[in-house]
C-alpha cells in the first residue's frame, strides 16, 4: 500500500532563514500569495538535507455506519 511523498513541516524563522539570500520573507510570500492567487516559485540558492521516515501502523478497525438528517434537502445524506 502507497503512502505517498513525506512531507517536511518547518518554522517560520527557519523559513525566512531559507529565504534570507533572497530578500524575501514569509510575511512577503503571504501577501504576494494571496493578492495574486499564483505560486510564487524562485531559487534560494541553497542546499538542504532533510530526512523524513514514513511510519506505517497497522490497526483493526469496524465498519462505521451514518445517517445524517438535515433540514435543507440538499444537505441529506446517508453513508
Amino acid at each position: 500500500m502507497p503512502v505517498g511523498i513525506p512531507v517536511l513541516r518547518i518554522k517560520r524563522d527557519v523559513a525566512n532563514y531559507i529565504f534570507s539570500k533572497t530578500n524575501r520573507t514569509v510575511a512577503d510570500l503571504e501577501e504576494k500569495l494571496n493578492a495574486s492567487r499564483k505560486p510564487q516559485s524562485f531559487p534560494v540558492n541553497l542546499v538542504i538535507n532533510a530526512r523524513a521516515e514514513v511510519l506505517r501502523e497497522m490497526n483493526t478497525t469496524r465498519n462505521v455506519a451514518m445517517i445524517l438528517r438535515a433540514k435543507i434537502k440538499a444537505l441529506k445524506m446517508s453513508i
